[in-house]
């Protein structure tokens, strides 16, 4: 997953700066100029992604890439199939001009032909679940009634299972994890030889922020979307009796027993727990002991910050292994977890 999400950015940012330059500079076939800032652009975004996703998933950032690392063996074809449907999805990485772009549904047309051949092949022997996007929470992203639309595309396949997420790493990671991004743990982890000019940028006053713009955090904060798609599949169930609807699975935000309670009673059959795992891995079987544990979360995202260099981990289990954290990612942990303590109580007191 984390070399699929690589090739995402790695695209975006091509499509963006490459063809973002071309439109504000032109192309003066007299002088010359337009073509060399258009070259010089889409030269060094490919140089400068080769520097941040190289190591991570080769930085293809096109098809033909791929295709050609596919022949040649160097890359496998689940990897190819996750690279390819990653860059033709979005409408901001795709501008094709014939029956794969442009439209929500010429966008899903490589996605619906490589799950007509994954159901087929699957049979009645796997349970096929896919994770999608109820919306992208960016421009030119996949809003929600686009997102409901790919969900019920995604059930006419009559998969098992739909994993109800959102955001996108590339635009608005903190959507997917709320909170904020730990900038001073994620600029101090990573390899200076790769990632010297991101860590430049991150000690930029004001920069960080606008890379990755903090999204409050409070517990279940996927909830509300999520209710609009389980009641989108109500309708759909109620106007087609001979419809089938797959399990929609419940994913962000669970933090305690009384969560899980929550979302069953919301009517959610299945939930997908990840972040509080990370903190606590025996989760499970405290709330089987105990219906209304609660993990203690902070939600710093220090584990975050972490994981694109080192493993992820909660910086709990980082001190009590014997391993030192500056003084100054101590302090950023304290006042993240301040911050996201104040904005479950605001929460809190907005639906009393």
């Amino acid at each position: 997953m984390k070399k699929y999400l690589a090739e995402c950015i790695g695209t975006a940012t091509l499509v963006i700066l490459g063809c973002g330059t071309a439109m504000l500079v032109g192309c003066d076939a007299a002088a010359g100029s337009g073509y060399l800032l258009t070259a010089l652009a889409f030269g060094l975004t490919i140089v400068a992604m080769a520097y941040s996703i190289g190591n991570i998933s080769g930085c293809h950032i096109n098809p033909a890439v791929s295709l050609a690392m596919l022949i040649n063996k160097k890359l496998s074809t689940k990897d190819f199939i996750g690279y390819v449907i990653s860059q033709f999805l979005a409408r901001r990485t795709n501008h094709r001009c014939d029956e794969y772009g442009g439209s929500l549904e010429n966008r899903c047309r490589f996605l619906n032909e490589v799950l007509d051949a994954v159901m087929e092949h699957a049979g009645n022997d796997l349970a096929v679940v896919v994770k999608t996007n109820m919306w992208d929470d960016c421009w030119r992203g996949v809003s929600v009634e686009e997102g409901i639309y790919i969900a019920k595309e995604l059930a006419k396949h009559h998969v098992h299972g739909i994993v109800l997420s959102g955001g996108t790493v590339s635009r608005s990671p903190m959507t997917i994890l709320s909170g904020a991004m730990p900038h001073k743990t994620l600029a101090h982890y990573m390899d200076m030889k790769s990632f010297w000019w991101l860590k430049a940028a991150l000690n930029i006053p004001g920069v960080a922020a606008v890379m990755t713009p903090t999204s409050p955090f409070h517990e279940l904060y996927f909830m509300e979307k999520a209710k609009i798609f389980q009641k989108a599949f109500e309708e759909l169930q109620s106007s087609d009796a001979n419809h089938q609807s797959p399990v929609l699975i419940y994913v962000g935000g669970v933090q305690s027993g009384d969560n899980c309670q929550q979302i069953m009673d919301e009517g959610f059959e299945l939930f997908q727990l990840a972040h509080v795992l990370i903190k606590d891995p025996d989760f499970v079987n405290h709330v089987k002991e105990n219906p209304h544990y609660h993990a203690g979360c902070g939600r710093s995202n220090y584990c975050v910050g972490r994981m694109y260099t080192l493993d992820m981990k909660c910086h709990e289990c980082v001190e009590r292994d014997g391993e030192m954290i500056p003084k100054r990612l101590q302090r950023e942990i304290t006042q993240l977890e301040a911050r996201a303590k104040q904005s479950v109580e605001a929460q809190k007191q907005r639906k009393s």
